[in-house]
């Protein structure tokens, strides 16, 4: 469920301490990492996309960081954190 993929992002995810967090939030949307990092646009995904930009965000990293970091433009992960606070109850980032 936890699976990385192999272009250097594993290991940036290491060191910046945030690839248990990243593990925590697909295993609560029930979804593999692999998927989340991927290209799919399954609404499961799409929301533990939005949930993983979201703590990302939260943990220090910038919008163009967590565009990279999950293979996306900035703007869409921006758009999907703030989907996910929303539905979540909480403060936009």
């Amino acid at each position: 469920m936890n699976g990385m993929p192999t272009d250097g992002t594993e290991e940036l995810l290491r060191v910046r301490g945030v690839h248990t967090r990243m593990v925590t939030v697909c295993q609560r949307h029930r979804v593999a990492l692999l998927e989340v990092l991927g290209m799919s646009r399954s609404a499961s995904v799409v929301k533990a996309r939005g949930h993983a930009a979201y703590e990302l965000r939260k943990l220090g990293f910038s919008w163009p960081e967590v565009g990279e970091l999950l293979g996306r433009h900035q703007a869409t992960v921006h758009s999907a954190a703030d989907s996910h606070a929303k539905r979540a109850g909480l403060e936009k980032l």
